[in-house]
């Protein structure tokens, strides 16, 4: 679960997230009434989020007339309400998420390791000469 503390219109606002996969760049966009993020998990599966807006923000202010834009792409959206919150149901497409950090330093280390595990071989094939 992830939290987006915000303010609109001098009011503070909170809008939960809850998702099976990685969120970032997290944005509310009043004046474009579109709400944004970044979603990564394994590469190919379908995400998921609820999210979790105050009636002032999708009611009152954007009459509920709003988009929710995930890595880029306009989504299609279930929407459920209540008397105090907007609650948004949708899947996407997740997005790579790497979990190995490429450095010059680990392309470096994996060049070694290829060069040694090459020259083993050759004195492999030498010596059975």
């Amino acid at each position: 679960m992830q939290f987006l503390d915000s303010s609109w219109n001098g009011e503070a606002i909170t809008v939960e997230f809850i998702t099976n996969s990685t969120l970032s760049d997290l944005t509310i966009d009043d004046a474009a009434k579109r709400i944004s993020f970044k979603a990564t998990g394994v590469e190919g599966t379908v995400g998921f989020s609820r999210i979790t807006l105050p009636n002032s923000l999708t009611q009152d202010s954007w009459n509920k007339e709003y988009s929710i834009t995930v890595n880029g792409q306009e989504v299609t959206f279930t929407t459920l309400t209540d008397s105090k919150n907007t609650y948004n149901y949708m899947t996407f497409q997740n997005q790579l998420e790497w979990l190995i950090p490429v450095s010059p330093i680990t392309v470096i280390v994996l060049a070694v390791i290829l060069i040694l595990v090459l020259a083993f071989v050759v004195l492999i094939i030498l010596k059975r000469k």
